[in-house]
């Protein structure tokens, strides 16, 4: 929904759109995978497809990398809607 509002802002910024969710996905996902594997914490196997990737199961990445991503392009949309800074 967030590409009907300003699709040229997302595209045009695209690479703070990447930066900004690839890092949070990386490291929550880093810090998810070191907690089930150090036992701090487990995920019930019925309830994930069993698809694992780095001991992360596979629907653990995609709720950090679409949560990232939508406040990625929210972040990016609402700088956008600030007016521009006067130049000297």
């Amino acid at each position: 929904i967030q590409w009907f509002f300003d699709p040229a802002v997302l595209i045009r910024e695209r690479k703070f759109v990447i930066i900004g969710t690839l890092i949070p996905s990386i490291y929550f996902g880093l810090a998810d995978s070191f907690a089930i594997g150090s036992g701090i914490w487990e995920i019930s196997s019925t309830l994930t497809t069993g698809v694992k990737i780095f001991n992360l199961p596979l629907e653990e990445l995609l709720f950090f990398v679409v949560t990232s991503l939508l406040l990625a392009q929210g972040l990016v949309l609402w700088h956008s809607l600030r007016p521009p800074r006067p130049t000297a």
